[in-house]
């Protein structure tokens, strides 16, 4: 493993990333509510095409070798959305 891998960090306020998705029929439970596990799959999603954003996608941080991991996450949730509903993500 490297030991001076170096990665430029942006400043916080260039950090944030919204990102629209539409719940699909995969995605809900039989009462067509977001289901829980696919919520974090979106969640995740979502990260990869943020990393990405952010020049550390994952062919680039591989070829560094190293990876990135998610270790903190938080949820608010008001209500599950709909099936076909569009919702916003942030990371």
């Amino acid at each position: 493993m490297q030991d001076n891998i170096n990665f430029p960090i942006p400043p916080v306020h260039e950090i944030s990333h919204w990102h629209p998705m539409r719940v699909g029929s995969r995605d809900v439970n039989l009462f067509r509510r977001l289901k829980p596990s696919a919520m974090l799959e979106l969640f995740q999603e979502l990260s990869v095409v943020h990393a990405g954003s952010l020049g550390f996608g994952t062919d680039e941080v591989l070829s560094r070798g190293a990876v990135w991991v998610i270790t903190m996450q938080r949820i608010d949730i008001t209500r599950m959305p709909e099936e076909g509903e569009i919702i916003f993500l942030e990371s």
